[in-house]
């Protein structure tokens, strides 16, 4: 098992939009993360610049697999 976090802001091209923030959490599952894995992730992306205190929440998952080298012997 790993543990992968990332956090970010997220900055708008136009000015009269805001900057939010985000945070992320996953997880790689497998019993050869060196070939295989589920990766399970929940993540808050959030409005400093914003007056409510609410936030947008979302969860996925994602499967991740090694193919090896073309031509690799």
């Amino acid at each position: 098992m790993e543990l992968n976090t990332s956090a970010k802001a997220l900055i708008p091209l136009q000015r009269d939009q805001d900057t939010l923030v985000a945070f992320n959490v996953g997880f790689g599952l497998s019993s050869n993360l060196n070939k295989w894995a589920i990766r399970p992730e929940i993540g808050f992306l959030y409005n400093p610049n914003s007056e409510s205190k609410g936030h947008y929440m979302h969860l996925s998952i994602g499967f991740t697999y090694r193919f090896d080298a073309i031509g690799k012997r």
